[in-house]
């Protein structure tokens, strides 16, 4: 029985500013964890718990029939909780393990700003506290970044320039922006 030396299967030291460095398996980037295999779990995980935690405070804020009026417990959910729940759904889709926690926790939200009971069916509670469902607002979040991807010129997203000529950008219709006065 042979064993593999202990170096092999580790990646060669990088070296920055002459200072030596054991690179990791999992890079982290603006607060996105990828992985050799660009798996999401636990990026999804980690802003789940963070949405959980973020939500227990805010919940206190209001109790049945006092403090917070439903129309400032709509605004700190789409200000405060979504951002964190969602981040990285644009560059990443969640699992559907993950989707389903997310949905869980997205139904929660949704009782606690209109007052509903969670039995309640899920068209008439989004309905009630005026939020799409979840899929609805993630495939839009997507879509949307999709688009600020490919309409960014090609100066700033080098990825641009690679699409026909036929698709409609910045540069054809308008002003660069660098050219743009500050004033409106």
């Amino acid at each position: 029985m042979q064993r593999h030396p202990p170096t092999a299967s580790m990646p060669p030291l990088v070296a920055l500013d002459c200072q030596p460095f054991q690179p990791s398996p999992n890079l982290r980037w603006q607060e996105s964890w990828f992985v050799p295999n660009l798996a999401s779990f636990s990026h999804f995980s980690h802003h789940l718990a963070l949405s959980h935690s973020a939500f227990t405070t805010i919940r206190c804020l209001s109790s049945y029939c006092s403090g917070l009026s439903p129309h400032l417990c709509h605004f700190l959910t789409i200000s405060l909780l979504f951002p964190i729940l969602s981040y990285g759904a644009d560059l990443f889709p969640p699992s559907k393990c993950h989707f389903s926690k997310m949905a869980v926790h997205w139904r929660q939200v949704q009782s606690w700003v209109s007052n509903c009971f969670m039995t309640t069916l899920l068209p008439i509670l989004a309905a009630e506290a005026c939020f799409p469902l979840l899929s609805v607002l993630l495939l839009h979040k997507r879509r949307m970044a999709t688009l600020r991807s490919l309409c960014s010129p090609p100066q700033i997203n080098p990825a641009s320039a690679c699409l026909c000529r036929s698709f409609p950008s910045h540069l054809k219709f308008g002003v660069p922006d660098s050219h743009r006065p500050l004033s409106p």
